[in-house]
């Protein structure tokens, strides 16, 4: 009897640590791809920095860059050129661009 009730205990054990196992799966999966969505848009922005002082301009679009390149939720990196300023974002892990969660790298 205490054999199986020590079994059991196991058991119960193991099912509740299974979930939070995989919680913490998720989140490290989730971090990670934020890290290197800001990675990419930092070494995208240096890629337009370098072509304006190559070329005397910010590429008009990833086609004049040369390169084009999916977030890691496989949607398009976007780029916006504004007033001689480059911003590039993520629509982040809800894959909808002008949402909350979009990843911008920091200035």
């Amino acid at each position: 009897m205490r054999a199986s009730c020590t079994a059991l205990l196991l058991l119960i054990v193991a099912a509740c640590a299974k979930p939070a196992d995989e919680a913490a799966k998720s989140k490290s999966v989730a971090d990670a791809k934020l890290s290197q969505a800001t990675q990419d848009i930092i070494q995208l922005r240096r890629d337009c920095l370098q072509h304006e002082a190559m070329k005397g301009a910010l590429p008009a679009d990833w086609d004049e860059l040369g390169r084009r390149r999916n977030d890691p939720w496989g949607n398009e990196y976007v780029l916006v050129l504004e007033d001689g300023r480059v911003d590039i974002y993520s629509a982040g892990p809800d894959g909808k661009y002008v949402t909350q969660d979009d990843i911008r790298a920091p200035e």
